[in-house]
This record gives C-alpha cells, structure tokens and sequence, in this order.
C-alpha cells in the first residue's frame, strides 16, 4: 500500500469507519514498521477509538508532540508500568533501532539500556512480542489460583458424569 492507503485509512476515518481504519493501517505497520506518516497515522487511529494507550505505543515511535501524544504515552505507561521490559513489549517495533528517526531511536536505546540493567531484555525487532493491547503479565499467585480453580471444576464435573453413568448402569441391573 503506498500515498493511497494512507488516503483510504484517512477517508476510514474521516467517515467515521474505526474499525475498517485500524485494520488498515495495523496492516501497513506490519509492511512498513518504522514509516513516519503509517506511524503517525496509526497513533491518530487508536486515539479516535480511545484506546490511548495504543496511541502511545505508536507514537512514541515518532517524534510526535503535544498535548495528545503526551496524553497516550501517559496512558501507554499507566497500562504497562515504567518498567523498560513492560513497555518495549507493548511497542511494535519491528524494525533495527536505526531505521528510525534519531530521536525516536535515542529513546528507543534508552528503553534498551534500562532494559539490560534490569538483565531481564535482549533487542532483538524479529522476535515475536505481545500485542500492545495487552496488559502486564498475572502474578503468579493468580495463575495459581485459576489453575486450581480449573482443577476443581474439572474434578467435579468428572464425578457428576461418573455418578449420572453410574445411575443408568444401576437402573438398568435393577430393571
């Protein structure tokens, strides 16, 4: 997609079609991951749908200011905490830290840096990530919690079948 898709996911917008315009432009970051303009665009995309957080993830890959793009990225790290690990997960970054604008790249160093004290991080723009839309990962001791719960569930609803076939077999010895 090149100048016409950019125009087709602003018409999207434009005429109100959120959804058809983040479909659009999700797929043209995946061809073209450190576009300035799909970028930029993306970001305007997912704060019209306001889901800023995702804005934020967007644009902090550009060099984008103001009172709205330092909204998102609030909202970017209120979702995914200040930890550097956290937060390079939420991006979608998919490109080499130099194919993006000094600035960008700057910041995106000292995510990397902040990451690799924590030694919790290795860069590395092929490797699949979580989507940004999702959270920081459970505590364990919920997934605990749920893994017991599903445990239990699954328990009880075998000893229901075994009773219920258990009946039949009865009934049918009586009979």
């Amino acid at each position: 997609m090149g100048h016409d898709g950019l125009e087709r996911v602003r018409d999207d917008l434009a005429a109100g079609r959120l959804w058809k315009a983040r479909d659009r432009v999700t797929g043209m970051v995946a061809g073209r991951p450190a576009d300035q303009g799909v970028l930029e665009l993306a970001g305007r995309v997912f704060f019209e749908m306001g889901d800023l957080p995702r804005a934020g993830a967007y644009w902090f890959l550009t060099e984008r200011s103001g009172p709205e793009a330092e909204a998102a990225v609030r909202a970017l790290h209120e979702r995914h905490g200040h930890d550097a690990v956290n937060v390079i997960k939420a991006l979608p970054v998919r490109n080499e830290i130099d194919a993006y604008p000094r600035p960008v790249a700057e910041r995106l160093r000292e995510l990397q840096g902040a990451a690799k004290d924590a030694n919790r991080f290795r860069w590395d723009p092929a490797a699949p990530r979580q989507p940004a839309d999702r959270g920081p990962e459970e505590p364990a001791w919920k997934r605990l919690v749920n893994l017991i719960g599903g445990g239990a569930a699954l328990l009880a609803t075998i000893g229901v079948w075994l009773v219920g076939w258990m009946a039949i077999v009865s009934a049918l010895l009586c009979w």
